[in-house]
């Protein structure tokens, strides 16, 4: 930090930096109420110097949506970066050639926790938002702090105020959807979705050197289904407009 930006900060606050904890907030829930305050009479790289020089360095990775979501944006402290959802996190690859099992097995699912998805949407699917209808478990621990692992092959979400949360009643069903959204993705970028009419094939294609799981040959059949009977309805959702029946085996 400059002697200037110090001298910045000193003058815009009236106390002298160096009279302040320094690395002495290890939970962000901690972050007294004052110095919130203080943070929020400072221009951006002001305050994140000060927030920086208050956190111990475990914090640190977090500051920048600390500071945009409380300091900033005045959300509640309390209630921040709180209840997240788990959700699988496969390249399309690699989704296709897993049964429904080892897709779930990433999320450790625990007994009495209830399956749910957030509600697909088109908008979501042609930005190709991949969570969308993606199975997964309401996790109320998880808060900012917790990140998967590359390895773990799931990820977190936190659920914005636009996202419809939807529980689920079959999860092998719901994953084969969402296995057949994901591909659709891929057959729809390469403009093959109307032109391959049979699974096996319709995957060679689409994903070159992929061996398909029997789940994922259900999932193409009926995202065929789909493209059949509803291609005039750009509105929808593929995968997830063909009724049940059609991702059974």
């Amino acid at each position: 930090m400059s002697a200037q930006l110090e001298l910045e900060i000193e003058e815009v606050l009236g106390v002298k930096l160096s009279s302040l904890p320094q690395g002495n907030i290890h939970n962000l829930y901690d972050f007294p109420a004052e110095f919130i305050q203080m943070a929020r009479q400072l221009n951006k790289l002001a305050c994140y110097v000060f927030v920086w020089h208050l956190t111990d360095q475990s914090q640190r990775p977090f500051v920048p949506n600390f500071i945009e979501d409380i300091v900033y944006g005045k959300k509640n402290l309390a209630a921040w970066g709180k209840g997240k959802m788990l959700v699988p996190s496969f390249g399309a690859a690699d989704l296709i050639s897993r049964n429904v099992a080892q897709i779930l097995e990433a999320l450790k699912h625990r007994p009495g926790e209830k399956w749910v998805r957030i509600k697909p949407e088109r908008r979501d699917w042609n930005n190709c938002y991949q969570s969308g209808g993606a199975p997964g478990i309401f996790r109320p621990e998880l808060d900012y702090r917790y990140r998967s692992k590359a390895t773990d092959n799931s990820h977190t979400r936190l659920p914005s105020s636009r996202d419809t949360i939807e529980e689920i009643d079959d999860i092998t069903i719901a994953t084969r959807q969402w296995m057949a959204s994901r591909f659709a993705m891929v057959a729809a970028d390469k403009g093959l979705l109307r032109l391959i009419w049979e699974p096996q094939e319709l995957i060679e294609v689409a994903l070159p050197g992929t061996v398909p799981s029997a789940d994922a040959l259900i999932a193409v059949r009926a995202l065929i289904l789909e493209e059949k009977t509803y291609q005039a309805d750009r509105e929808l959702v593929p995968g997830f407009h063909g009724p049940p029946e059609w991702f059974m085996e």
